[in-house]
């Protein structure tokens, strides 16, 4: 074996991200509660940094849009408020609602009933041992746990049978199946039949042999899809719509008014927004001749990084109210309610127009939201990817057409991807399979061979 050293000289290209820049792409793309978050952890780790309150924000707009079918007006003096234009978001409207938990319900049917105390005390044993879908184990097991202790297994079998009288119907229940059962009515004619599909049949049905599952029970293939439609009003999880955490509140980055002239106006909304300002302080201490070198260099360093973030802040601003402006001038038509859904609109139109990187456009977007006449929704959605041969259907229309076209298919003869593609191509929407194989998924439509029914 030949070990040798040797000096080679190579030339090459690498694209180096400076921490300033790094910093600058990781601020814009933080949505508002994260970039709140980072803002505290960043005073906190530079002495050099204050957070004071909010503060205004102005941001020189450029210029009045170029001309098209839609005459429009901006409000081009960004600020933390609303420059007086249009309503303020209603904070109670964001607040997210108190949930109620499915334990303080039970507790709630039983509060009046005369219970022993062991009984009671076996009755919030079961309330501890209860799932998020309001599911416990089997009987004997659940009834075992809530024993012991100064509590009888008698007074513990009271407190299970309390439990499984108790509404939603089916908590407590072992699984999903047996709170189906508990919920299926004594005096149902179907309720044979209904109890031997959830116990038997469960599984074929999932593979799609419904004519096999028709022909088991004796009924032809309408008195299944009537049994079937029963059953899908069953809950098989009686506890999921309790314990859910609530929504966080969303507030929105952009506000979308419309003036009583018809002028469209937008207004960033940042008035929330901690600002982090440079400590007088502390800059006059890193002036001062007696500090030893090292300490002067650190010191010069952290007030290097908080300008790097204070303009990383201005900076977001800006391109986010850049980027905000030229989506709504050409979704114009639908924020003054003339139509459904955004036009298509690809994110490197919007980069070419301002000059931008299109990675720098899809940093600004993600997770930002934008509240107009009709709601709060995400600052994407004016982004819907299209070309010319889809016409001027937008991405959540052509959604709703292969949506359309998966519910009026036949039961036993499914439409493929390809074969929705080739039916759009048809009516001159030229969509690839893969495109409406990505619409389908969004809309969490199964593929063809799951939704085959024979």
């Amino acid at each position: 074996m030949d070990l040798r050293i040797a000096t080679e000289t190579r030339q090459e290209q690498r694209q180096l991200l400076l921490p300033r820049l790094l910093q600058g792409v990781e601020i814009l793309q933080l949505p508002r509660q994260s970039l709140v978050w980072r803002l505290r952890e960043e005073v906190t780790a530079n002495e050099a940094l204050l957070l004071a309150g909010p503060d205004r924000v102005e941001v020189e707009g450029e210029g009045a849009p170029r001309g098209g079918e839609d005459r429009m007006e901006w409000d081009d003096s960004v600020q933390g408020g609303r420059n007086g234009a249009g309503p303020r978001p209603d904070p109670l409207a964001l607040a997210p609602a108190p949930a109620a938990t499915l334990a303080a319900e039970l507790r709630d049917q039983v509060l009046f009933r005369e219970l022993t105390p062991p009984v009671r005390r076996a009755f919030e044993r079961l309330l501890e041992a209860l799932d998020a879908r309001g599911h416990l184990p089997p009987a004997p097991q659940a009834v075992a746990q809530a024993a012991g202790e100064g509590v009888p297994r008698e007074a513990a079998e009271q407190a299970y049978a309390l439990l499984r009288s108790l509404e939603p119907a089916g908590v407590g229940a072992a699984g999903p199946v047996e709170a189906m059962l508990a919920q299926l009515a004594s005096d149902d004619p179907d309720l044979p039949r209904l109890a031997e599909i959830l116990t038997i049949h469960l599984e074929a049905l999932a593979r799609g042999r419904r004519k096999g599952v028709a022909r088991a029970l004796g009924v032809d293939r309408p008195g299944l899809e009537r049994l079937l439609e029963k059953i899908s009003r069953l809950e098989p999880c009686p506890g999921s719509r309790y314990d859910a955490a609530p929504a966080p509140p969303v507030r929105p980055d952009l506000l979308v008014t419309l003036g009583p002239a018809g002028e469209l106006r937008l207004t960033l909304e940042e008035e929330d927004l901690p600002r982090p300002v440079l400590a007088p302080a502390y800059l006059r201490r890193a002036q001062s001749n007696r500090l030893p070198g090292p300490v002067r260099k650190g010191m010069e360093e952290q007030i290097r990084r908080a300008r790097w973030l204070v303009e990383a802040l201005e900076e977001r601003s800006r391109t986010l109210y850049r980027v905000g402006r030229e989506a709504v001038q050409v979704q114009a038509g639908f924020f003054r309610g003339h139509r459904e859904h955004p036009l298509p609109l690809r994110m490197d139109r919007v980069a070419r127009v301002l000059e931008l990187h299109p990675s720098t456009v899809s940093r600004a977007v993600a997770d930002k939201w934008v509240q107009h006449d009709r709601g709060i929704m995400p600052l994407k959605e004016l982004f819907p990817a299209g070309s010319a041969p889809a016409g001027d259907l937008s991405r959540q229309a052509l959604g709703d057409l292969i949506a359309a076209m998966i519910r009026e298919e036949s039961p036993d003869r499914p439409l493929s991807d390809g074969e929705i593609a080739r039916r759009l191509a048809a009516r001159g929407l030229a969509l690839a399979r893969r495109t409406v194989a990505k619409y389908r998924a969004e809309r969490t439509l199964p593929p063809c061979r799951e939704r085959r029914r024979d």
